[in-house]
């Protein structure tokens, strides 16, 4: 008789190749939503697979009012959706995101919705 084996965990459908084409630095670009609301800022974030299925975002070379740090977890090839929270010094402000990657893996575009100490953002 042999020994039993434990179950294999059922596979989600994200091979660790399609988190890692997602990982290096990319540069963003995105609108300001503390004054003055809608000005655009260009920047770089540092993306890296920290455990099965999650990426962690870190923001920099960027303004010190817009610093952040996201993770997120890779739904099918080309959608990711997560927590942000802002980490700039004295910062109050955090957070959801849904991002698209395109299907050539050249983009990724979005949204994000979430709070700071005086508005919805």
């Amino acid at each position: 008789m042999q020994p039993s084996r434990p179950a294999k965990p059922a596979s989600r459908g994200v091979a660790i190749r399609d988190l890692k084409r997602f990982t290096g630095v990319w540069q963003e670009r995105y609108q300001s939503h503390i004054d003055p609301v809608g000005t655009w800022f260009t920047d770089k974030t540092r993306v890296q697979v920290m455990r099965r299925r999650e990426l962690t975002f870190e923001n920099f070379d960027c303004a010190k009012v817009h610093r952040y740090q996201a993770t997120g977890e890779l739904h099918g090839k080309r959608q990711i959706t997560g927590r942000w929270d802002e980490t700039a010094t004295g910062a109050n402000a955090g957070g959801t995101f849904h991002l698209y990657a395109d299907p050539f893996g050249r983009w990724l575009y979005g949204v994000c919705t979430g709070h700071s100490e005086k508005e919805m953002i």
